[in-house]
Protein backbone atom coordinates (compact mmCIF):
# COMPACT_ATOMS: atom_id res chain seq x y z
CA UNK A 1 0.00 0.00 0.00
CA UNK A 2 1.34 3.26 -0.90
CA UNK A 3 0.80 4.96 1.60
CA UNK A 4 0.52 2.48 4.62
CA UNK A 5 3.02 0.30 6.01
CA UNK A 6 1.09 -2.92 4.88
CA UNK A 7 0.82 -4.95 1.93
CA UNK A 8 -2.63 -5.85 0.00
CA UNK A 9 -2.68 -9.25 -2.06
CA UNK A 10 -4.99 -8.63 -5.36
CA UNK A 11 -4.21 -11.89 -7.11
CA UNK A 12 -3.32 -15.14 -5.70
CA UNK A 13 -1.73 -18.13 -7.41
CA UNK A 14 -2.09 -21.39 -5.75
CA UNK A 15 0.22 -22.97 -7.70
CA UNK A 16 3.88 -21.89 -7.39
CA UNK A 17 7.67 -23.78 -8.45
CA UNK A 18 9.83 -21.78 -6.58
CA UNK A 19 12.77 -23.22 -4.52
CA UNK A 20 12.39 -23.05 -0.94
CA UNK A 21 15.33 -22.15 0.98
CA UNK A 22 15.44 -23.21 4.62
CA UNK A 23 18.91 -22.30 5.70
CA UNK A 24 18.68 -18.68 6.99
CA UNK A 25 21.60 -17.10 8.12
CA UNK A 26 20.48 -13.61 7.86
CA UNK A 27 17.92 -14.69 11.29
CA UNK A 28 18.29 -12.07 13.92
CA UNK A 29 19.31 -13.90 17.21
CA UNK A 30 17.43 -10.97 18.80
CA UNK A 31 13.93 -11.98 16.90
CA UNK A 32 14.61 -15.51 17.69
CA UNK A 33 14.63 -14.29 21.32
CA UNK A 34 11.09 -12.46 21.24
CA UNK A 35 9.69 -15.68 19.43
CA UNK A 36 10.88 -18.02 22.21
CA UNK A 37 11.98 -15.85 24.87
CA UNK A 38 9.17 -17.14 27.22
CA UNK A 39 9.90 -20.80 26.46
CA UNK A 40 13.70 -20.30 26.77
CA UNK A 41 13.18 -18.60 29.99
CA UNK A 42 10.98 -21.25 31.58
CA UNK A 43 13.44 -24.08 30.23
CA UNK A 44 16.71 -22.64 30.70
CA UNK A 45 18.26 -26.09 29.97
CA UNK A 46 16.93 -26.14 26.59
CA UNK A 47 19.39 -27.80 24.60
CA UNK A 48 20.37 -25.85 21.32
CA UNK A 49 19.80 -28.71 18.88
CA UNK A 50 16.12 -29.08 20.24
CA UNK A 51 16.27 -25.27 19.78
CA UNK A 52 16.76 -25.14 16.51
CA UNK A 53 14.40 -28.14 15.92
CA UNK A 54 11.59 -26.25 17.41
CA UNK A 55 12.36 -23.28 14.93
CA UNK A 56 12.31 -25.67 11.85
CA UNK A 57 8.94 -26.99 12.58
CA UNK A 58 7.34 -23.57 13.58
CA UNK A 59 9.14 -21.43 10.68
CA UNK A 60 10.34 -23.99 8.20
CA UNK A 61 14.13 -22.26 8.61
CA UNK A 62 17.09 -24.11 9.82
CA UNK A 63 19.46 -21.82 11.89
CA UNK A 64 23.02 -22.39 13.01
CA UNK A 65 23.67 -23.56 16.57
CA UNK A 66 25.44 -20.20 17.20
CA UNK A 67 22.25 -18.27 16.11
CA UNK A 68 20.45 -20.36 18.71
CA UNK A 69 23.08 -19.51 20.86
CA UNK A 70 23.00 -15.92 21.00
CA UNK A 71 19.10 -15.80 21.09
CA UNK A 72 19.71 -18.42 24.35
CA UNK A 73 21.78 -15.47 25.94
CA UNK A 74 19.46 -12.25 24.85
CA UNK A 75 16.40 -14.29 26.55
CA UNK A 76 18.10 -15.32 29.42
CA UNK A 77 19.26 -11.36 30.24
CA UNK A 78 15.83 -10.33 29.73
CA UNK A 79 14.81 -12.10 32.39
CA UNK A 80 17.89 -10.87 34.68
CA UNK A 81 16.77 -7.46 34.09
CA UNK A 82 13.51 -7.49 34.10
CA UNK A 83 13.59 -9.64 37.58
CA UNK A 84 15.86 -7.02 39.02
CA UNK A 85 13.76 -3.72 37.62
CA UNK A 86 10.38 -5.61 38.57
CA UNK A 87 12.16 -5.58 42.29
CA UNK A 88 13.32 -2.36 42.39
CA UNK A 89 10.01 -0.96 40.64
CA UNK A 90 7.71 -2.18 43.18
CA UNK A 91 10.12 -1.98 46.42
CA UNK A 92 12.03 1.29 45.51
CA UNK A 93 15.55 2.06 47.18
CA UNK A 94 15.83 -2.03 47.13
CA UNK A 95 19.37 -3.36 46.15
CA UNK A 96 19.45 -5.91 44.11
CA UNK A 97 22.90 -7.72 41.99
CA UNK A 98 22.40 -10.49 39.80
CA UNK A 99 25.49 -11.67 38.70
CA UNK A 100 26.02 -14.28 35.77
CA UNK A 101 28.77 -15.50 33.38
CA UNK A 102 28.45 -16.52 29.63
CA UNK A 103 31.07 -18.68 28.06
CA UNK A 104 30.59 -18.93 24.40
CA UNK A 105 32.30 -22.80 25.13
CA UNK A 106 29.13 -23.46 27.15
CA UNK A 107 25.56 -24.12 25.63
CA UNK A 108 23.50 -22.09 28.31
CA UNK A 109 24.54 -18.75 30.22
CA UNK A 110 25.75 -19.79 33.63
CA UNK A 111 23.42 -17.72 36.46
CA UNK A 112 26.19 -17.57 39.74
CA UNK A 113 24.74 -14.58 42.28
CA UNK A 114 21.87 -12.44 42.87
CA UNK A 115 21.61 -10.42 46.17
CA UNK A 116 18.36 -8.85 47.56
CA UNK A 117 18.17 -6.29 50.38
CA UNK A 118 14.47 -4.97 50.37
CA UNK A 119 14.13 -0.95 51.41
CA UNK A 120 11.54 -1.67 54.25
CA UNK A 121 13.58 -4.27 55.68
CA UNK A 122 17.14 -2.09 55.57
CA UNK A 123 15.15 0.59 57.29
CA UNK A 124 13.21 -1.61 60.02
CA UNK A 125 16.77 -3.16 60.52
CA UNK A 126 18.35 0.11 60.90
CA UNK A 127 15.72 1.80 63.16
CA UNK A 128 14.30 -0.99 65.66
CA UNK A 129 16.82 -3.68 65.73
CA UNK A 130 19.27 -4.30 68.34
CA UNK A 131 23.04 -4.32 66.78
CA UNK A 132 23.31 -8.01 66.07
CA UNK A 133 23.99 -9.32 62.68
CA UNK A 134 23.44 -13.28 62.31
CA UNK A 135 25.19 -14.92 58.80
CA UNK A 136 24.73 -18.07 57.76
CA UNK A 137 24.28 -20.03 54.37
CA UNK A 138 22.35 -23.46 53.41
CA UNK A 139 22.60 -25.81 51.09
CA UNK A 140 19.64 -25.62 48.00
CA UNK A 141 18.65 -28.84 47.69
CA UNK A 142 15.98 -28.60 44.96
CA UNK A 143 16.44 -28.99 41.38
CA UNK A 144 18.07 -25.90 41.17
CA UNK A 145 21.13 -26.27 43.65
CA UNK A 146 23.53 -24.02 45.34
CA UNK A 147 23.83 -22.14 48.49
CA UNK A 148 21.80 -19.45 50.21
CA UNK A 149 23.86 -16.93 52.36
CA UNK A 150 21.46 -15.10 54.90
CA UNK A 151 22.15 -11.91 56.98
CA UNK A 152 19.50 -11.42 60.04
CA UNK A 153 19.28 -9.03 62.78
CA UNK A 154 17.43 -9.39 66.18
CA UNK A 155 14.25 -6.87 66.85
CA UNK A 156 12.78 -5.19 70.25
CA UNK A 157 11.20 -8.25 71.13
CA UNK A 158 14.40 -10.54 70.17
CA UNK A 159 12.93 -12.19 67.24
CA UNK A 160 14.26 -12.53 64.15
CA UNK A 161 14.14 -9.99 61.63
CA UNK A 162 15.51 -10.96 58.19
CA UNK A 163 17.95 -8.13 56.24
CA UNK A 164 19.07 -9.02 53.20
CA UNK A 165 19.87 -12.16 51.43
CA UNK A 166 21.59 -13.92 48.55
CA UNK A 167 21.68 -17.15 46.53
CA UNK A 168 25.52 -18.25 45.20
CA UNK A 169 26.86 -20.65 43.53
CA UNK A 170 28.89 -21.80 46.45
CA UNK A 171 29.90 -21.23 49.92
CA UNK A 172 33.10 -20.18 49.85
CA UNK A 173 35.43 -16.90 50.33
CA UNK A 174 34.91 -14.81 47.12
CA UNK A 175 31.00 -15.64 47.58
CA UNK A 176 31.16 -14.69 51.59
CA UNK A 177 32.98 -11.65 50.46
CA UNK A 178 30.68 -10.45 47.78
CA UNK A 179 27.98 -11.04 50.52
CA UNK A 180 29.03 -8.93 53.18
CA UNK A 181 30.37 -6.20 50.81
CA UNK A 182 27.16 -5.85 49.68
CA UNK A 183 25.39 -5.85 53.06
CA UNK A 184 27.74 -3.34 53.79
CA UNK A 185 27.06 -0.47 52.01
CA UNK A 186 23.56 -1.35 52.24
CA UNK A 187 23.62 -0.89 56.10
CA UNK A 188 26.46 1.97 55.83
CA UNK A 189 28.20 -0.06 58.63
CA UNK A 190 31.03 1.73 58.27
CA UNK A 191 34.49 -0.02 59.93
CA UNK A 192 31.20 -2.26 61.65
CA UNK A 193 32.39 -0.58 65.15
CA UNK A 194 29.32 -1.27 67.75
CA UNK A 195 28.04 -4.01 65.79
CA UNK A 196 27.89 -7.71 67.35
CA UNK A 197 28.38 -10.26 63.88
CA UNK A 198 27.36 -13.73 64.49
Amino acid sequence: MRDDEAFQIKTYKREHNCIIVSKQRMVKADWLAKQFGSTIRSNPRWKLKEFAEAITTKFKIQCTLNQCWWAKKIAMSELESDYGAEVLRTNLGSSVFIKGEVNEECENPTFQRMYICFEALRKGFLSGCRKIIGLDGCFLKGYVKGELLTAIGRDANNQMFPIAWAVVEVECTESWVWFIKLLKNDLNLGDGYSYTVI
